[in-house]
């Protein structure tokens, strides 16, 4: 199934390299941030299965682990 979040820049200053782990992360948030029944959706999913792929404007993807970093509308991206 598809599903489109727009996310803020995931710039090379937002990029981290998790040291326990090698994983390259991002902070990433949803923009315009959802409420209601869209942030449910988006929650449902994240619980339901964390994986996903993001796709950038150029058209590279990386499959990446979704971790809530505050509430639905702020993410961690893990890259393994």
């Amino acid at each position: 199934m598809d599903f489109a979040v727009e996310l803020t820049a995931l710039d090379a200053e937002d990029e981290t390299a998790d040291a326990s782990d090698g994983a390259v992360c991002w902070a990433a948030a949803v923009r315009p941030p959802f409420d209601g029944e869209e942030a449910e959706v988006l929650a449902f999913f994240l619980d339901a299965d964390p994986w996903f792929t993001l796709r950038r404007p150029d058209g590279t993807t990386t499959t990446v682990e979704a971790t809530y970093a505050g509430d639905v509308n702020r993410l961690r991206l893990h890259a393994r």
